[in-house]
């Protein structure tokens, strides 16, 4: 169909029936992470904004602080790889390697404790119903979960 959905029969089953139906499935690849020339890590994900999500996995697990710590390197779209050339220590990549923990969520995922000094981040005031009332209308407007109610959606 496209590079995010594919058709394919299933069986669903409601109750002890059964029958065949065709249905609607996202398509998700294997994305390979370089840092400095080496494998660090593959993530599975949707086949688009492979570069952002590089950058923002980098920042979100620590990895860097800034993202002028990070210049793409290798940039290769057909095999869904990046090497990107980083301005931070082996030790802080080894830590994360060796010490990777599995995380809660779908296929779960890697996360390693940050030692030193941790960035800081500015204290926010949530409201559950506020925080309710966003999440159903950013579902309203993801056309790909609409169609497949199997993707993950997030948003800053």
């Amino acid at each position: 169909m496209d590079d995010l959905r594919a058709l394919v029969e299933i069986r669903k089953y409601n109750g002890y029936a059964d029958s065949l139906q065709t249905d609607l499935i996202i398509r998700e690849c294997s994305f390979t992470i370089y840092l400095n020339g080496n494998r660090f890590i593959s993530l599975a994900c949707l086949p688009q904004y492979l570069e952002e999500l590089a950058y923002g996995f980098l920042l979100s697990e620590g990895i860097v602080d800034r993202t002028d710590k990070i210049e793409t390197r290798d940039f290769d779209f057909s095999n869904r790889t990046i090497d990107l050339k980083v301005e931070v220590s082996q030790d802080r990549i080894d830590n994360f390697l060796n010490s990777g923990e599995k995380t809660s969520g779908c296929g779960s995922g890697l996360s390693s404790p940050l030692y030193g000094e941790q960035q800081k981040f500015p204290k926010y005031n949530f409201y559950p119903e506020k925080v309710s009332r966003i999440m159903k209308q950013f579902i309203r407007r993801s056309e790909l979960f609409q169609q497949t109610g199997g993707v993950h959606l997030a948003a800053l």
